[in-house]
């Protein structure tokens, strides 16, 4: 029989609604009642399901080809059901009641429990009823299953027997009487795989399982609601049943119950696709196959078919009793996980299996406990974690083989990342290569500080050890391994991520591996490192070294790094002091350029090319950008800027002036690593005092300036991510000296003047402070003097009635006494009294200045001005355009 299922949608709902039913009976009939009959003067039965079989029935073949979108709602209600059954009965769901009557003595006088059955499976098939082969093929389909028991796909093939409503009890099946006389027929072929596309499986409810594949010989099969639940009725069954088959026999029957002699066949499962199961007590795969006694459970002494299972993608088992896969008998059974998949159960038990022979190769990762001996069986197993594999144990953390190995060429994740947790793995031999993921902790509050393998026999086969730390890492010794017999053949290694500061080494003793860490915080350091950087990385050897508590949580997270760039995100985000401080650098070069705005009034005197200071008013727009390499002086950083500035000029006395200027700034500042992030707001004045007599000018100004700056800082080290606001004050004051001389032609100037600049910066101290950590800026208070020689050579054009032109050009250099503006910090982690260095935030020494300009007069009052201006030195740039309009009075 094949069914190709085609539609484009299925939507049952109700009590055993399955959505595809294929069902193949020999030697009976499926579903409805059957006509009651006379079993024996003292043994009546009503409404028995399935019949009157013929001897010899054989269930046929049965196919399910799907490609359709299935969802059952209510108990029992399964996606898809194929049947194959010989010598018995079909299914019944929650038909009438079986019921058998017996005197309350046996013909001997011994006394006799009653018995209560409902929906007992099987009617009177003959003997040598088999079942075929049962297979769901799946096309892309999709399955959601909504209520108890309500499995996504079963296939079943059962031999001798019959197949009851559908329940299962705590995940195992429960028996079926095989009919009348002794039933041998053998469980058939069951295949379950897809084909094209992906397999989706979603169930909800407690017992729904994704994917239930059984081949049973001899009788038996899932069961009916009575016998499920009736724990009376089943123990009364168990109880009688020899005193039954008198009975039975009495009646003309072949005087046995359960006198079966078939067994399960071979089961293949093969899927690629998504399957999850959230219900207590579900299995995201479940197989069986073998011969089912009157308990439930698969005899032992009778081997199954071979069970193979071949898993891509994601496969979930549920909570409780629940498990990704579960194999029950069987004989020589495989489980392979490909490469990519995803294996484990909302309950931590990823793998079950009972008493068939079992090899499991993981190409993918298995998360949870292993169980491939459940109730203490000692047949050959093992576990393969092949190369490319991850095993993350989990749960109780017990990995139980039974009587084979544990072999690991992958990786081995103890408990998981970030959790302390103990694998066992229990009586079999345990070879480790391939890579060992352990967590350690120096700080942990009582209890194991590291992951720890333990297990009889330990065989080292070159297994890498990858610590990862959690919480706090100092200076010690963690035993990972413990065994006892430890034998090598190669010798284990430890290393963290290769751009770590943090280095690790493996030893071993007597019966235990351990690991040790080591530091080098400079010579892991590449590229160039600021003043700043160099100052952080001492201080944290000098903590390292110390064993210093309170810096503990800061050395785990650097034992986290893997590459070199984390590592210099790392060091660059524990010292945003660098970056905030530039805040004051760049103000106190704004300083400079508020002390020339008080400066400038020309024009020129008459018809020639000789300057001379006026009164004006005037107004001036500049637009600038900032931006300064990352180097040995800087982390990096880019800074724009908008100045919006006023001023004015008056004569107070022949040939002496006054002037005044005021300007409101807004500017926003981001670091090349985008660690740290600045918008500001700035305002300052300044007044100046000129002299002018002949070719020469005298000058004086006096600066004042405020900042406001608000500020967020991200702190990257390795695991660890966190970000802290601040609010930032820069105050600055200066004072300017300057003399001029002027030399003029008939049509154009050379004007050469020099500067002498006193700057004072003040930035009040701070603290940043996130995820425990805590960093403490001291006030920056630094005096810094400069020196500016510039010549400035400009010409006339004239406009006639219009005015004048001046282009201009200047060139000149500035030095500066003071290369950093510095602050000290301290830095602590938690408890303890941390580290402390000196942040230093450059100012360039040396600045190249090129300018050039056109100044328009109009009207003998007017002016119009368009300006660059450019400072450049190593690494650094500032670049500035101006506008400015003017009126002479």
């Amino acid at each position: 029989m094949t069914f190709n299922s085609t539609l484009g949608r299925i939507e049952t709902g109700g009590r055993n609604a399955t959505a595809v039913l294929a069902q193949s009976v020999g030697g009976g009939g499926t579903g409805g009642y059957a006509t009651s009959r006379s079993v024996s003067p003292a043994v009546s039965a009503a409404s028995s399901l399935g019949g009157s079989g013929g001897k010899g029935g054989q269930g046929g073949a049965v196919r399910i080809s799907n490609n359709s979108a299935i969802r059952t709602s209510g108990e029992a209600a399964i996606g898809l059901q194929a049947s194959s059954i010989g010598g018995g009965g079909g299914t019944g769901g929650g038909a009438a009641a079986f019921a058998v009557a017996l005197p309350a003595v046996t013909p001997s006088g011994q006394p006799l429990p009653s018995i209560a059955l409902t929906n007992a499976i099987g009617g009177s098939g003959g003997d040598g009823g088999k079942g075929a082969a049962a297979a769901v093929d799946n096309r892309n389909a999709g399955i959601e299953t909504f209520g108890v028991g309500a499995t996504g796909i079963l296939a079943q093939s059962i031999g001798g027997g019959g197949y009851g409503g559908a329940s299962v009890l705590q995940g195992w099946t429960l028996p079926v009487l095989g009919g009348a006389g002794g039933s041998s027929g053998q469980g058939g072929y069951i295949e379950v795989r897809t084909l094209t596309g992906s397999t989706t499986i979603r169930t909800t409810g407690a017992k729904a399982h994704g994917v239930f594949a059984q081949s049973l010989g001899g009788g038996g099969g899932t069961v009916s609601d009575a016998l499920k639940t009736d724990d009376t009725a089943r123990a009364a069954l168990e109880k009688t049943a020899t005193v039954l088959a008198g009975l039975i026999g009495k009646a003309g029957g072949s005087g046995t119950v359960l006198d079966n002699k078939g067994t399960g066949g071979d089961i293949s499962i093969k899927l690629a696709g998504d399957i999850r199961t959230s219900g207590a007590g579900s299995y995201g795969i479940f197989a069986q196959s073998g011969f089912q006694q009157s308990s439930g459970a698969l005899d032992a002494s009778r081997a199954g078919g071979s069970i193979a299972v071949d898993y891509s993608g994601t496969l979930q088992g549920g909570s409780g009793e629940g498990a990704g896969i579960v194999i029950d008998g069987g004989r020589n059974n495989t489980i392979v996980i490909g490469a990519g998949s995803r294996v484990g159960a909302l309950s931590d038990r990823a793998i079950v299996s009972t008493f068939g022979q079992e090899s499991v190769r993981n190409f993918g990762t298995v998360v949870g406990d292993i169980d491939l001996a459940r109730g203490n069986t000692t047949e050959w197993n093992e576990f393969r974690n092949e190369v490319g594999g991850t095993y993350v144990s989990g749960g109780s953390g017990t990995i139980k083989v039974g009587n084979g190995w544990f072999y690991n060429a992958g990786t081995f994740d103890v408990g998981g990342v970030g959790r302390i947790a103990t694998a066992t793995v229990q009586k079999v031999d345990l070879q480790l290569g391939g890579t060992l993921l352990v967590d350690v902790n120096s700080v942990a509050a009582g209890g194991p500080k590291a992951d720890l393998v333990q297990a009889s026999r330990v065989l080292v086969e070159g297994v890498k050890i990858k610590p990862h730390a959690v919480e706090g890492l100092l200076p010690g010794s963690f035993t990972v391994v413990s065994a006892s017999s430890l034998q090598t053949g190669r010798a284990a290694t430890a290393a963290g991520g290769p751009g770590s500061p943090i280095a690790w080494s493996a030893s071993q003793s007597g019966g235990g591996i351990s690991i040790s860490p080591s530091a080098d915080f400079v010579g892991k350091a590449q590229g160039n490192l600021t003043d700043t950087d160099r100052s952080l990385l001492d201080s944290l050897q000098r903590a390292w070294d110390g064993n210093e508590a309170g810096m503990a949580g800061i050395f785990a997270s650097m034992a986290n790094i893997e590459s070199a760039q984390q590592y210099e995100t790392a060091i660059g985000s524990m010292t945003p002091t660098e970056d905030l401080g530039q805040l004051a650098s760049d103000q106190t070069l704004a300083g400079r350029k508020s002390l020339n705005a008080a400066l400038s009034c020309p024009v020129f005197d008459g018809a020639g090319v000789t300057l001379r200071e006026t009164q004006c008013v005037w107004s001036r727009i500049t637009g600038s950008r900032t931006t300064q390499d990352r180097g040995s002086a800087s982390d990096g950083y880019s800074q724009d800027g908008l100045s919006y500035r006023i001023g004015g000029q008056w004569e107070i006395r022949p040939d002496w002036f006054f002037g005044a200027t005021a300007a409101y700034n807004v500017s926003s500042m981001h670091t090349r690593d985008s660690l740290t992030s600045v918008h500001g707001r700035s305002g300052d004045v300044s007044v100046s005092l000129k002299h002018q007599t002949g070719p020469w000018l005298l000058a004086g100004a006096l600066h004042a300036g405020y900042g406001d700056y608000d500020s967020s800082s991200l702190f990257w080290v390795g695991d660890d991510l966190w970000s802290a606001e601040n609010k930032n004050d820069v105050w600055t004051a200066g004072l300017r000296l300057r003399a001029a001389y002027e030399l003029a032609s008939d049509d154009w100037y050379l004007r050469p003047y020099a500067d002498l600049d006193v700057l004072h910066t003040y930035m009040p101290g701070y603290t940043l402070a996130g995820d425990g950590a805590t960093l403490q800026a001291g006030a920056m208070k630094e005096w810094s003097v400069a020196v500016s020689p510039t010549l400035e050579a400009g010409t006339r054009v004239d406009l006639g009635r219009y005015g004048w032109l001046r282009p201009y050009v200047s060139v000149g250099a500035t030095f500066i006494n003071n290369r950093s503006l510095d602050s000290d910090v301290s830095f602590s982690d938690g408890s303890g009294k941390g580290i402390t260095f000196t942040s230093s935030s450059s100012l360039p020494e040396r600045l190249f200045n090129v300018g050039a300009g056109v100044q328009l007069y109009a009207q003998d009052k007017y002016e119009l001005r368009a300006e660059y201006r450019a400072q450049l030195a190593s690494e650094f740039r500032n670049q500035e355009l101006s506008l400015r309009v003017a009126m002479r009075f």
